[in-house]
């Protein structure tokens, strides 16, 4: 819309604009997924941590009752 209010119309900006925008895009949409990825990870890596010191404590607990 500020290209439009400023007299410049899409076809006088060219191609490679719209080339580094793509790639912007893209660049983008890597950097979320690595974000995503890396934030699933540390949840199921925190999942896994508390479900070992779970299964330690209840290990224990059994060994004491007996």
């Amino acid at each position: 819309l500020d290209l439009v209010s400023q007299g410049i119309t899409p076809g006088e900006i060219g191609y490679p604009v719209y080339i580094l925008a793509a790639g912007v895009a893209i660049l983008y949409a890597i950097n979320w997924l690595g974000q995503y990825r890396a934030m699933y990870l540390l949840a199921t890596l925190g999942g896994n941590l508390l479900r070992d010191v779970r299964k330690d404590c209840y290990e224990k607990l059994l060994i004491q009752d007996m």
